[in-house]
């Protein structure tokens, strides 16, 4: 839904412009449509990498098969990963042990905690200098100003699930994937729910604002107000939650 309201606006604001210099209606238009496009394509390939450089949705079904494998399928896939490049990596307990580093496998459907940490750092191994916790969900905020407060020793170092899984992908070490996650394909039903659900209400009131403001000071300003006044309707009918009737 967000990205509908950044076509619109990014559209309407290049069709504001474009009437400064051009008269004809249609090259107005198809200038607003392409650079609506642009712009909307754009931010979505920079909010894509921004959540993930190597792709969320193969970190996902990565992670999954530790989630949903047994118990020493995690311990076993990193040690396996290990040893592809140091020889003398070795299970000590809940631990792989490489030298005076301690590698402990945290590979679960939540982001390490506090509690989680404490334990996996006051059971680490003695007469090391250093642990790695490889995570499939990162460290909570909590854990994070935790562990940056205080002055640990042997350092700690957890990783991001972006970082284990190009760890694995490197050492040739991910494992198999007998889980795979479902489409994510959006059907026009599931679209048209979103968007005319009570949280779009605000947004479609705000670009009815910006857009009914600036016909006044721009000389295409019929169509300003034509799609303004349709945001408004929007509004109302997202504010009335037609969406949750069409979905029912």
């Amino acid at each position: 839904m967000d990205k509908t309201l950044l076509f619109i606006v990014s559209g309407f604001l290049a069709i504001a412009v474009a009437a400064f210099f051009v008269r004809d209606l249609a090259t107005i238009i198809v200038v607003g449509v392409t650079i609506g496009l642009s712009v909307t394509a754009l931010v979505s390939i920079y909010q894509a990498k921004k959540i993930s450089p190597c792709g969320a949705k193969q970190i996902k079904e990565c992670m999954m098969q530790f989630y949903l494998n047994k118990d020493d399928f995690s311990l076993q896939t990193v040690l396996n990963a290990l040893k592809v490049r140091y020889k003398n990596a070795a299970i000590d307990g809940d631990y792989i042990l490489i030298d005076k580093v301690a590698v402990f496998a945290y590979l679960k459907p939540k982001a390490l905690s506090v509690d989680g940490f404490c334990d996996i750092y006051k059971n680490a191994p003695k007469n090391i200098n250093r642990i790695v916790v490889l995570t499939a969900n990162g460290i909570s905020n909590d854990a994070k100003n935790f562990v940056a407060s205080i002055n640990l020793k042997p350092y700690a170092f957890v990783s991001k699930p972006s970082q284990t899984y190009m760890f694995l992908k490197h050492l040739h070490a991910l494992p198999m994937l007998e889980y795979k996650l479902k489409s994510n394909r959006r059907t026009i039903k599931l679209f048209f729910a979103e968007a005319l659900s009570p949280p779009a209400a605000r947004r479609y009131l705000m670009t009815a604002i910006l857009l009914i403001g600036s016909s006044f000071f721009m000389p295409a300003s019929i169509y300003f107000l034509v799609v303004g006044s349709l945001c408004v309707l929007l509004s109302v009918l997202a504010a009335l939650d037609l969406g949750g009737k069409i979905i029912k």
